[in-house]
């Protein structure tokens, strides 16, 4: 099962389409025993996620494959592999788990800092100590991968991909990565939900963007497909990605895209205008 399951809203409210907040307990329950039972081996959580690992803790993952993610250094933090260390045993206590798959680095400018090169100590430290099996990073952009490989190879990396997100691919890191041996795990397929909502649904500064919007719902239905049908499987279909994030607020929508994942269409999609860069990037909406 290629598919992994995010885990940001068990802990805290996150996306510019989520309505209903953070997931309750009653229904975490129920989204990862559907995810399990379908064959769904991977959680993606992180030590900044709210109460997220904590809540996974309690539901009991010993049988699932936890990546997980570093907070960011504090100021007064001098000790960066020590630190390391002791926020992977943190995190392995509240998911009540010996050790973890992955390990990655969350806030990239910890990394490009005087403290990066202790920072990479730390988890290689971690890593021969048996706490974590791979570490690496989660960026934002392509880009950020030349200054990461510069410092250490990161053995998974998290990233961006969408229909309308194809800079993995076109950089040349999709191939340099996987000639590596390393994972790729994207994120993003429906940008945080913006490539599924309803025009009428969709915030007003997101409506200056029209002409995309029109370009994605003629390729659906042209094919008779929905979004979530035609991103999902854009997603899936690229052999170079281990897995494909993908978060959930129900067990609902959790079986709409399992059941989305098994479908078989037509994916050669060639957008017919020049993508924004502030539309792919959500670092960049609160400036629309």
């Amino acid at each position: 099962m290629k598919l992994a399951l995010g885990c940001v809203q068990f802990g805290m409210p996150y996306g510019v389409a989520n309505a209903a907040g953070k997931v309750s307990e009653k229904e975490t329950r129920e989204i990862l025993s559907a995810a399990h039972y379908a064959g769904v081996d991977t959680l993606d959580t992180a030590s900044s996620y709210g109460d997220s690992e904590s809540n996974l803790g309690e539901f009991g993952i010993k049988d699932w494959k936890v990546i997980t993610k570093l907070r960011p250094i504090l100021p007064e933090c001098h000790k960066i592999a020590d630190w390391v260390i002791t926020e992977i045993h943190g995190s392995c206590r509240r998911l009540k788990v010996d050790a973890v798959e992955g390990v990655l680095i969350h806030h990239l400018p910890d990394l490009f800092s005087k403290k990066g090169l202790s920072l990479v100590e730390g988890l290689q430290k971690a890593q021969t100590n048996g706490l974590t099996k791979r570490i690496g990073v989660s960026i934002y952009s392509p880009e950020d991968l030349d200054r990461v490989a510069s410092l250490f190879w990161p053995e998974i990396v998290q990233a961006p991909f969408n229909i309308l997100d194809r800079r993995l691919l076109d950089s040349g890191w999709a191939t340099k990565l996987e000639e590596a041996g390393s994972q790729i795990h994207i994120r993003s397929v429906f940008l945080q939900g913006l490539l599924l909502m309803n025009p009428a649904d969709r915030p007003e500064k997101f409506k200056k963007f029209d002409a995309v919007w029109k370009m994605l719902d003629a390729f659906c239905a042209k094919q008779d497909k929905t979004s979530l049908q035609f991103c999902l499987q854009y997603a899936l279909s690229h052999a170079e990605f281990q897995r494909v994030v993908v978060g959930v607020a129900s067990k609902g929508q959790l079986l709409q895209l399992l059941e989305a994942a098994g479908e078989k269409i037509h994916t050669d999609f060639d957008p017919e205008i020049e993508i924004p860069q502030g539309l792919i990037d959500p670092r960049c909406w609160n400036n629309f």
